[in-house]
């Protein structure tokens, strides 16, 4: 037998009717006009949260923002400063463009791997092994290989000039920069870093093609531009899936060696 008949209508009217409350320990109803301003405050609570939740949107966006836009500015001012100097100079001959790169790597390579592992907590668990090293480097070499025969059998015109112009330099010195200095270099930047920051805003697939075409223009030449765009989209592919900068590098470094080899041949 229920003896609060009541309390008990009463508790339940408190969780149906937000407007009406009643006491369990008492009968006595808070009056309207103080319902009224408690659901105001909490109506005004509300909407200071939203509010809050805006604000701490718009700024994570300009944080993500200058996250990618830091390396790129940085590694802007790292080329302007070696570039200036080099284009005063005849020192470096024929080699200036290899000596540029080879700087370029010295500078900005440190500060790229120090952001590379900052943002290592962003990343999930490594999937790197000596058959996916292998396959990696096979599969870099063979693509770099079938581009280079296409380029020759063609025989395009700008592809054949964008050949010349890379490999005229001594052979140590295309060696140095052409397997180490360009490959880290750019893949610690364009998929260690700015890949992972990308991904931030965009999904991955978007974060991908943003870096490739960016990987692309940075080639500057017609032919090897959108030689580097499908090369990029292949490398933040490796990058994805193994969530290591070693991939797209192993790949890089193998792409790059089957082109001296053909070059020198």
């Amino acid at each position: 037998m229920d003896m609060f008949p009541q309390k008990r209508e009463g508790r339940k009217n408190h969780s149906d009717n937000l407007f009406f409350t009643v006491y369990a320990s008492s009968d006595i109803c808070i009056p309207p006009q103080n319902v009224v301003r408690c659901v105001g405050v909490r109506i005004g609570c509300r909407s200071a949260a939203a509010q809050y939740g805006g604000m701490k949107g718009e700024r994570q966006l300009k944080i993500r923002i200058r996250r990618i836009l830091f390396p790129i500015l940085f590694c802007l001012a790292v080329a302007c400063l070696i570039e200036l100097p080099l284009a005063q100079t005849m020192l470096f001959g024929d080699d200036v463009i290899l000596w540029d790169t080879l700087f370029r790597a010295i500078v900005a390579v440190p500060m790229l791997v120090h952001l590379y592992r900052e943002d290592s907590v962003f990343r999930g668990k490594e999937h790197w092994n000596g058959k996916i090293a292998a396959a990696v480097f096979f599969g870099g070499a063979g693509i770099s290989l079938a581009f280079g025969f296409a380029v020759k059998t063609l025989q395009i015109p700008g592809a054949v000039l964008a050949d010349e112009s890379l490999f005229t330099g001594n052979l140590w010195l295309e060696a140095v920069v052409l397997l180490a200095a360009s490959p880290v270099l750019e893949e610690y930047f364009f998929r260690g870093v700015l890949y992972g920051r990308c991904k931030e805003l965009v999904s991955a697939p978007a974060a991908a093609f943003m870096t490739a075409a960016f990987f692309g223009v940075f080639h500057w030449d017609l032919v090897q531009g959108i030689y580097s765009f499908f090369m990029g989209l292949i490398l933040a592919y490796l990058m994805e899936k193994t969530n290591t900068v070693k991939a797209p590098v192993v790949f890089h470094f193998a792409a790059n060696l089957a082109a001296l080899v053909l070059a020198v041949l």
